[in-house]
Formats: C-alpha cells, sequence, structure tokens
C-alpha cells in the first residue's frame, strides 16, 4: 500500500449555467467575484479534511507507533480498536502541519476496511475544529467503491451539514457529492506519478445567496505538484448558478502546478492567487 500526501483536491468551486450566450453578455462591473473566491478556499478546507484523515488512517493501520502525521507532530490519538475508530486530537492550541497551517480540535474517523481498497468506508465527523482560525463543521464519507472498467479505482466523496465560518462570523453552508477517479500512478509506489479526476457538484449559501455548483469540465489533480507544497488542481472548471443568474465560473488552468485561478463573472475575469 503506497502513502499518499496532501491530496488537496482542493478541489474548488464555483459557478454558474446561464441561459444567454456569454458573448451577448454586457460587460459587468458590480458583479462581487469574491464569493466564488470565497468557495474555493472552503471547499479546498473540506477536502483537506478528507484526505488527510484518510491518510492518517492508513498510516495507522500499517503502524500503530507512526508519530509524524500531516496534522503535525503533536497530535494525539485516541483508539476505539473494537469500533475501529480513531480520534485525532489536535488540542485547544492546534497542531501546525506540513503545510504550515494550523488546526485546533478533534477529527474523528470511523473506518472499515482499509481505506484506497475497493469496499472500505470512511465516515469523518468534526468536534470544534477550525483551520488558521476559520471555524470548520460538518459530517464527510469518502469511500473506495470498484474498479471500474479500465481498472482505475473509483471513490465516492460528500460533505452533509458543512459549515465554513469566517473569523468576522461569515458563514458558508455547503454540502456536496463528488466521485473521484484514480487514473494513474495506482499501481507504482512513487508518491508524486499520481493523477485524480473529480466531478461531482455542490450546493452553498453564502451571505444570503444559496446557490450550486456543477463541473463544466473535469477537475484533474496531479500529485507531481505536491512535491513544491502545490496542493490545487492543475485543470478543469467549475460552474456556479447564482439566484441572479449571471454566469459566474471558477477556471484551474491548463495543467501548470500554481495556485493561480480564474473567476469569471458574466464577461469579466478576475484572476487570483488562493492561500
Amino acid at each position: 500500500m503506497k502513502k499518499f500526501p496532501i491530496l488537496s483536491m482542493s478541489m474548488i468551486l464555483a459557478v454558474a449555467i446561464s441561459s444567454c450566450d456569454r458573448a451577448e453578455e454586457p460587460l459587468l462591473t458590480d458583479a462581487d467575484p469574491s464569493s466564488a473566491k470565497t468557495t474555493a478556499e472552503a471547499t479546498k478546507t473540506f477536502d483537506d479534511v478528507a484526505v488527510m484523515t484518510e491518510e492518517a488512517v492508513i498510516q495507522y493501520i500499517e503502524n500503530p507507533e507512526y508519530d509524524t502525521y500531516t496534522f503535525g507532530e503533536c497530535v494525539t490519538l485516541i483508539v476505539d480498536s473494537v469500533n475501529t475508530k480513531i480520534t485525532f486530537d489536535l488540542g485547544n492550541a492546534g497542531c501546525t502541519g506540513l503545510d504550515g497551517i494550523t488546526r485546533k480540535g478533534k477529527i474523528i474517523a470511523d473506518y472499515n476496511g482499509m481505506p484506497r481498497e475497493a469496499g472500505s468506508t470512511l465516515s469523518i465527523t468534526l468536534e470544534n475544529f477550525s483551520v488558521d482560525g476559520y471555524r470548520v463543521s460538518g459530517n464527510f464519507t469518502y469511500n473506495a467503491i470498484a474498479e471500474n472498467a479500465s481498472g482505475d479505482l473509483e471513490l465516492a466523496y460528500s460533505v452533509s451539514d458543512g459549515e465554513y465560518i469566517e473569523p468576522d462570523g461569515d458563514v458558508l453552508t455547503f454540502s456536496c457529492f463528488r466521485t473521484f477517479t484514480w487514473t494513474a500512478g495506482m499501481a507504482s509506489e512513487n508518491l508524486y506519478d499520481d493523477v485524480f479526476t473529480t466531478s461531482g457538484g455542490f450546493t452553498a449559501g453564502l451571505n444570503g445567496d444559496i446557490y450550486t455548483g456543477e463541473t463544466k469540465e473535469e477537475i484533474v489533480l496531479a500529485s507531481t505538484c505536491w512535491a513544491d507544497g502545490i496542493y490545487y488542481p492543475t485543470s478543469g472548471t467549475w460552474e456556479l448558478i447564482f439566484p441572479d443568474g449571471i454566469y459566474r465560473a471558477i477556471d484551474y488552468g491548463s495543467g501548470d502546478c500554481d495556485k493561480t485561478v480564474v473567476v469569471t463573472i458574466g464577461s469579466r475575469d478576475y484572476t487570483y492567487q488562493l492561500p
């Protein structure tokens, strides 16, 4: 079983199908792109919870004495071997992870089988959890389903009752269901040759707006970027459907390892560097 660094699928999200042709839209100067940027940042945080917890469970199963988790070296484990449940306690002061981010609170993992093996299940709940001062809650599943006809492992990922609470009190609500397909590197021992694709949708709410998102182009994640500390997707596009009907999208580019996204509002593009 190969080990996996943080798969920040960061997966991400964005914006909306408009019924009119973008080429005919006026240049919008008053639409706020910040909600799409916040959604991308929040989604990365939710994705990190699932994938870092999965990695930690694998590391514990393979070596119960392991002590260098991606959450940080100060994490305390509370193990219920009868019920196959592990609590990763990051404490009230928090642990700074290998990615330089400080997390506080508890991550509770309830697993059945070795994660990333077909038929395994993983459920995650959070207790008083925060990431660099942003409070995060929700119920997560990250289950390995089966190999598809091409021999690629497919995984089902969902979040329900998610909340991402900013230090100023703004709350983003979030739920999603996505499918991940492990398209390259599954048979090798090289950590940096894996490629994943993901598609699916989500529902979110921010500042009174309830909106949805769907993948316009499959999101691609390549572990070759992880060696440089880049955990964001390398390509793909999400669209968001907002109540105002204005076209919105997040584009991760064409394959480069970077933190750059282009948020489109109507016919105007905004370039952002994510954290």
